[in-house]
């Protein structure tokens, strides 16, 4: 027979288990958990930001769409630019938070939004572009090319943080 504190230990770690809230954090972004026996995770931002996104490929890949689709449900706010028209048009009628655009055009780009406005700069750079040291002083942060979407989720984060 177990003793009775044995008993009252059990019963009070299972209580504390399905009472608990299954959250964790991981590389500066929120992640949810659904109860067992549903097949969903995602992450939740806890910082949220509006972004855009100036993407002017013709084609887009999959993976990029993905990242997209993941940064609004982590809660974002995202608008993709696809033409430079687009681009003049969303940054002359809204204010943004993060802007991401290639590392070649970014520059460019920031020529274009208020300096009032805090809005922050997110160049998407190759290996080459990374590996180059004047980055630094004109950037806080590089994304790499093909970065996951817990690479754009943790610097967005950190770019909103350092925004207030």
């Amino acid at each position: 027979m177990k003793p009775r504190y044995l008993e009252r230990l059990t019963s009070l770690l299972l209580f504390v288990a399905l009472v608990a809230p299954p959250s964790a954090m991981a590389c500066g972004e929120g992640i949810y958990i659904m109860r067992p026996g549903l097949r969903h995770q995602g992450y939740l931002a806890p910082n949220l930001a509006t972004v855009l996104v100036y993407n002017n490929q013709e084609t887009v890949p999959a993976a990029t769409k993905a990242v997209y689709r993941g940064l609004v449900q982590a809660g974002h706010t995202v608008e993709v630019a696809r033409t430079p028209e687009q681009l003049a048009n969303a940054l002359r009628e809204r204010r943004y938070d993060v802007v991401i655009a290639d590392f070649d055009q970014i520059e460019a780009i920031g020529k274009h939004v208020d300096s009032a406005s805090k809005t922050k700069l997110l160049p998407i750079a190759t290996k080459g572009q990374r590996s180059a040291n004047d980055w630094r002083g004109r950037f806080h942060y590089l994304l790499e090319d093909r970065a996951s979407l817990g690479q754009y989720l943790k610097l967005i984060n950190q770019l909103v943080k350092d925004r207030a």
